[in-house]
């Protein structure tokens, strides 16, 4: 196999076939520059700060699969408090599902939110693999898709626009 020496990414060739360490790490990466587009469009210096942390968590699991999960049970905390605080704050805002429509925001923050699932499902692959994965990466990732499922709602109600509710013929007949 060919491997230029301009890679941009040592790890595209060198991965094991056993392993997601290297697409955990690109899908990761990849979040967190959108997490940075999405903090571009931010005006209040709260939330924007609070994007930073989140960004830089990201990338503090960016290597976990690799390594080791350097996130510490402080760190993890603000993250939850960040999580409810928003929860809290959009509550009653939807039922169960929505239409990710609305401002550019909200429905970025939708994509986002997205994304963080596909790097569960990278992180779960991993562990049907036979490898070890810390169960608070797991954590972290399901509460950081659902904190843009919530920061999502917010943007949308910050313009006063309304979430497109939506029932699915498949779950709910």
């Amino acid at each position: 196999m060919y491997k230029s020496k301009y890679e941009a990414y040592s790890f595209l060739t060198e991965d094991p076939k056993d392993t997601l360490a290297c697409d955990f790490e690109i899908l990761s990466d990849e979040i967190a520059s959108k997490i940075g587009f999405l903090a571009s469009n931010v005006k209040n210096v709260e939330l924007l700060n609070e994007l930073k942390f989140i960004t830089e968590l990201v990338y503090h699991i960016n290597p976990t699969l690799r390594t080791f999960l350097s996130v510490t049970p402080e760190e993890f905390e603000v993250l939850l408090e960040c999580h409810n605080k928003l929860k809290h704050f959009t509550k009653g805002r939807c039922e169960m599902f929505v239409l990710p429509f609305g401002s550019r925001n909200a429905t970025y923050a939708h994509i986002i939110r997205n994304n963080f699932k596909s790097l569960s499902r990278i992180a779960y692959a991993e562990e049907r693999l036979g490898h070890s994965v810390p169960d608070l990466l797991h954590d972290i990732l399901g509460i950081l898709s659902n904190y843009f499922f919530y920061l999502s709602l917010y943007f949308n109600m910050s313009q006063d626009i309304e979430e497109i509710p939506f029932v699915s013929r498949n779950y709910f007949l």
